[in-house]
């Protein structure tokens, strides 16, 4: 799964390479540079409060829907970063999913974000118009994930349903990661933003109750 994540920025290096004959880094038009700061602090929040409303919607109709403190603890210390507060557990373990881990995993993430906002976004956008080339990016975006979803990697146990899911969530998310990309032109923010929505959602995944 983490080798898959590379190969779309291959891709385009390859393309560079091979087809267009020019350097990745030249004219910057991958957004390969050191720029928009701010954006690599308010990206990861954005998202760690987007993946943290969705999990707060069925909580508002369940209670039950997460653990409870106890539960909590048990599940955070064994994380082997616990400290003996459920809720200080919470923060510590969302803080380093949220903010370190995308950091320490950014050529990872720059796998797909080279590939889905650097480089097929605006070559759609030029073809067919901001609305379409969303829903078309997007869709490819979750296309790529067909395979892992068939072999569990995500929405175990329905790959129909989970790939017409992962089509809902990418075609907003592409929007919300290409926004941090215009805003910032650095393709290193969309790439944090994604590191943060797959870590932060993991997390809420630990505490959400287990149904049969």
């Amino acid at each position: 799964m983490v080798v898959s994540m590379y190969v779309p920025a291959l891709v385009v290096i390859l393309n560079y390479v091979l087809n267009f004959k020019r350097n990745v880094f030249k004219n910057n038009d991958l957004g390969l540079r050191f720029i928009g700061m701010k954006y690599w602090l308010i990206a990861p929040i954005f998202l760690f409060i987007i993946i943290a409303s969705t999990y707060m919607i069925p909580f508002l109709f369940n209670t039950d829907f997460f653990k409870n403190s106890t539960e909590i603890l048990t599940t955070t210390e064994k994380t082997g970063m616990g400290v003996g507060h459920w809720f200080l557990n919470l923060v510590i373990i969302f803080s380093i999913n949220t903010f370190v881990a995308p950091i320490l995993n950014i050529l990872m993430l720059l796998g797909e974000e080279l590939a889905w906002r650097g480089f097929l976004f605006p070559r759609l956008l030029c073809l067919f118009g901001a609305k379409r080339s969303f829903v078309i990016s997007g869709t490819i975006w979750s296309l790529w994930h067909a395979g892992g979803i068939m072999l569990d990697w995500n929405y175990p146990g329905h790959p129909l349903i989970g790939n017409m899911l992962m089509i809902l969530l990418c075609i907003p998310m592409g929007l919300i990661f290409q926004y941090l990309y215009a805003k910032s032109r650095s393709i290193f923010v969309p790439a944090l933003a994604h590191g943060a929505m797959n870590w932060t959602a993991g997390n809420f995944i630990m505490f959400v109750v287990a149904r049969s």
